[in-house]
């Protein structure tokens, strides 16, 4: 295709490169990899199942699920088809519990303050829309609220069918976009959060609420529609 003249959107990414948007959805390597760790040291991740090649050094590893959840680095070297070297330490060593993606794109984006008006009764949730993908790939939600710089902390650990999987003494809520195609074909997924919101215009508890989202792209490209705060008004 020629982009001559073309306008075309770019994104910073936290290596320090810039990503095009719409133009695939991987970065370096032109498909995903991805599997689970069977070993790591502090800079290195490995999995025995695995035929790494020389085309990922460059490109980024990043742990999408289980221990180091989050963590996104370079590949810098590789020593074996079992075996990839990391340009800066782990904060938290992968361990066989630890999904990774190699190749994939990690993406984070914070609101503004959305208003929790009185529900007069009801509940008020924060209401993800997303495309369900093919293979697993994960979003993750932050919950603030007010003017708070720290996220919820969640009490209790569950999962849910139609919300948002919690673990206790975390502030990450997780949701696997992975789903089986509707009766209505390619519609929506959801996902809900419910929150602490008010049933009386003067109770003294939450006025406002923010949150961050993050999601794991590989093969499977991700779309969020929307965030939203819903309930009975």
């Amino acid at each position: 295709m020629d982009y001559s003249y073309a306008v075309r959107n770019l994104v910073g990414g936290e290596d320090g490169n810039s990503l095009l948007v719409d133009e695939g959805t991987t970065d370096i390597v032109t498909s995903a990899t991805t599997g689970t760790a069977t070993g790591a040291t502090n800079t290195s991740i490995e999995d025995d199942g695995a035929s790494f090649t020389t085309a990922m050094i460059g490109a980024s590893v990043i742990i999408q699920n289980g221990t180091g959840v989050g963590q996104m680095r370079t590949i810098s070297a590789r020593p074996s088809a079992t075996e990839l070297t990391v340009s800066e330490a782990w904060d938290t060593n992968p361990d066989p519990t630890s999904e990774y993606i190699v190749g994939g794109i990690y993406a984070y984006y914070k609101t503004g303050l959305f208003d929790l008006p009185p529900t007069q009764g009801g509940k008020r949730a924060l209401v993800l829309a997303y495309q369900p993908t093919t293979n697993n790939a994960y979003a993750e939600l932050e919950v603030y609220y007010d003017h708070d710089i720290n996220p919820e902390v969640m009490k209790v650990s569950e999962r849910h069918k139609l919300g948002f999987d919690t673990k206790s003494g975390e502030s990450r809520l997780r949701q696997n976009l992975k789903g089986a195609l509707s009766r209505l074909g390619r519609a929506p997924g959801t996902t809900i959060h419910e929150l602490d919101a008010r049933s009386a215009m003067r109770d003294i508890t939450h006025r406002y609420v923010a949150a961050k989202l993050r999601a794991y792209q590989g093969n499977d490209a991700i779309s969020l529609y929307s965030l939203e705060v819903a309930g009975a008004e």
